[in-house]
Order: C-alpha cells, then structure tokens, then sequence
C-alpha cells in the first residue's frame, strides 16, 4: 500500500516540475525554483533520465555564433502582401459594417410601418351594436360608430329589418312623418337631443351629429315615433 501510495506522489510531483528540466540544464531557474526542482530531481528517474539527455546542448550552445542568428532583411513581397492583406479587412469591416446597418435601417422601417399600422387600425372607431329594449326590436338590428372631431361627435349608424318586420323593404310604401325612427343621443347630465331620425321602411345608413364630445355622451337610443326606445348603446 505504501509503495503505490509513493508511486502516485512521484508522479503528481513529475507533473509539477517535468517542464523545468530545460531551464534547470540552461541554470534559467530562480534560485528558489532550482531548489524545489532539484528536491524533487532526487527521487524522479524520469526528470533523471531528461536532465542527462540534455546535459549537452549547453556546450553546443557555448560553441555557436550568435552572428548567424542575426535575422536577414524581410522578403520584397511581405509588405505588400501585409499590405493587401490589410485592406481586404478593411473592406470586409466595411462590408459588415454597411450589411449591418442596411438590416438595422430595414428593421426600423419594418417595426415603423408595423406600428404605424397599428396605431392605424387601433385609431378607427368601431362599431357598437345596439341592445334591444324593446320586443318589437326583435326584427330589427343596428349598429353605432362614433368618431370626434373638433366640433363634437359624429355618429353612424346602419340599421337593418329582418323579413319579418311589418316595415321591411317592400313592404308599406308609405310611413307617416310621426311614425319615422329617431335617433337621440343622451349626455351624462340627463339632456336629450334628436340627432336625426328616417322612415322604417327601408335598410339604411343614417349620419348624424351632435355638439357634445364622445366623453360627454352616455347613450345613443333608436326610438319610435312616440319616443319609445327601440334600442339603444350605453357608453
């Protein structure tokens, strides 16, 4: 047990100082390096048998002319060939850099006309559709728009009879004045004001406005000519 346990040290040990068998042979170690290598020299045959296969290269190195070492003058073709090298970078993080804000500039005018069609779409007014408050709205269906402007609030509405109704299109040609649909709007005090107001004989769209802005508008009704609500849209 105690001779595996040796082995597995020597040989986490060789793993520490197998690089510095070169230095030490060169005497490039501090002297505090040297001492630790040379420590564990004494109990590893493997940095042993490198220091012995390197004991020669001092006394070669000692023999050699530094002279001829000395570097000749670069080849005529290494700087132009830097050179290109260097420009084609440079185009390259041109090229990148014009890819990259070309895809940005398509990216913001993408999400632009996105938002803008959004913001679009989200600004229509949309229709509401009236609830019957009355049974004899059962034949009778419409649908309210309202838009601001700046002298108050203009209204739409598109009002359609089931066949079923006693007014349907082609049914009585001709509707007494006082039994025509009005159409009233109602503000957040109380007040009324008859915005406009048609025959029930036919499919319609009516326009209408009123002085009072959306905000102020509580309901719209479609009332019979006695002023019996037919139908309405509470805002």
């Amino acid at each position: 047990m105690t001779e595996r346990f040796d082995a597995e040290r020597h040989v986490a040990e060789h793993e520490q100082f197998c690089y510095d068998d070169a230095a030490y042979v060169l005497d490039a170690l501090d002297p505090e390096d040297r001492a630790a290598f040379e420590g564990h020299l004494r109990g590893c045959p493997l940095c042993q048998a490198q220091v012995a296969e390197l004991r020669g290269i001092p006394p070669l190195l000692a023999k050699a002319d530094p002279e001829t070492w000395a570097p000749g003058p670069p080849p005529e073709s290494l700087l132009p060939r830097l050179l290109w090298q260097v420009r084609i970078q440079q185009r390259r993080r041109r090229l990148r850099i014009a890819i990259t804000a070309g895809l940005a500039a398509c990216i913001l005018t993408l999400l632009s006309v996105s938002g803008f069609q959004y913001l679009h779409h989200a600004q229509q007014p949309k229709a509401q559709a009236f609830t019957p408050v009355s049974s004899f709205a059962g034949s009778v269906h419409a649908s309210l728009t309202l838009t601001s402007t700046e002298d108050g609030t203009n209204l739409w509405v598109e009002c359609g009879h089931y066949s079923s109704h006693p007014y349907s299109p082609g049914g009585a040609t001709s509707i007494p004045t006082s039994q025509w649909y009005r159409l009233v709007v109602i503000n957040r005090a109380g007040a009324r004001q008859v915005a406009n107001s048609w025959p029930p004989d036919r499919d319609i769209g009516i326009a209408a406005n009123t002085s009072w802005p959306e905000k102020a508008i509580r309901a719209v009704e479609i009332q019979d000519g006695t002023g019996k609500p037919i139908m309405q849209v509470v805002l």
